[in-house]
């Protein structure tokens, strides 16, 4: 499940989306007078894309510690 999850939010996501016009028209809204240059818009992008990458980590971090413990409550330990 968290291997699925991982293909899904990282490498499906970022193969069926165009980021760049979504970063780039994200950034002109809040920066409404910026110029940036095509070096600094490669940094946003990457800044963005490791910002998501990041996220897709902690989230499955999340699920596989949500996956041990419902694990490890399925079946109770028999009394020896």
């Amino acid at each position: 499940m968290v291997a699925f999850t991982a293909l899904f939010m990282v490498l499906l996501d970022d193969a069926v989306v165009e980021w760049a016009p979504y970063y780039k028209a994200e950034y002109l809204k809040t920066h409404p007078t910026a110029q940036p240059t095509a070096f600094e818009w490669y940094n946003i992008q990457l800044a963005a894309l490791t910002m998501e990458g990041f996220a897709a980590a902690a989230v499955m971090l999340v699920f596989t510690f949500i996956g041990l413990y419902v694990g490890s409550m399925l079946k109770k330990p028999t009394k020896a």
